[in-house]
């Protein structure tokens, strides 16, 4: 049952044909994926940088008042239990889209006991290397249709679905930083 409704899921998200900017039909995979990537690359894009907004950021932080103190700073690189952890993941919104290890957050939940001592040793290792595996970083792009036709990848919303590890490890950090921001 749990396997069918994936199956469901991904027929429900494929893309049988899709209009290139010339007006061309693409209907093989290869040919869809090319566009949507090259459609996406130049949407996304960073425009090029001036230089100008490293000074425009300095400046805007050079007003702010608060700067964390060592108690704080302290507080912010402690590792993470297995309270915060838990308390992360229960304020997270349930019912929600798995990413790609297709685990919603109601596992973590039911199963906190267990899954709880990976999670916790991932989240100190990556605040320790400032770096997550990546199986728990990684996230699958979905395109959610908006108004208009949708062969036309504008007519589309891209959208990453990530891992509940990673939602959790997210909402424990920004639980931490909220007291200091």
């Amino acid at each position: 049952m749990f396997f069918n409704a994936l199956k469901d899921r991904k027929r429900m998200v494929a893309i049988d044909e899709l209009l290139d900017d010339q007006g061309n039909l693409l209907q093989e995979e290869k040919q869809k994926t090319d566009w949507a990537q090259a459609f996406f690359v130049k949407l996304l894009a960073k425009p090029a940088s001036t230089g100008l907004e490293d000074q425009e950021t300095d400046h805007i932080l050079s007003f702010c008042r608060t700067r964390v103190n060592g108690i704080q700073r302290e507080r912010l690189e402690a590792d993470f239990t297995n309270k915060e952890l838990l308390e992360a993941t229960m304020e997270l919104g349930k019912n929600k889209a798995p990413g790609p290890d297709s685990l919603p957050l109601e596992f973590f939940l039911l199963l906190w006991e267990a899954v709880a001592p990976s999670l916790l040793r991932f989240a100190t290792t990556g605040l320790q290397n400032g770096k997550l595996p990546p199986f728990v970083t990684a996230g699958d792009i979905i395109l959610l249709p908006k108004e208009g036709d949708q062969k036309l990848l504008q007519n589309k919303r891209s959208i990453t679905l990530l891992n509940a590890g990673y939602k959790i490890l997210a909402k424990a950090i920004q639980k931490r930083l909220a007291p200091v921001l």
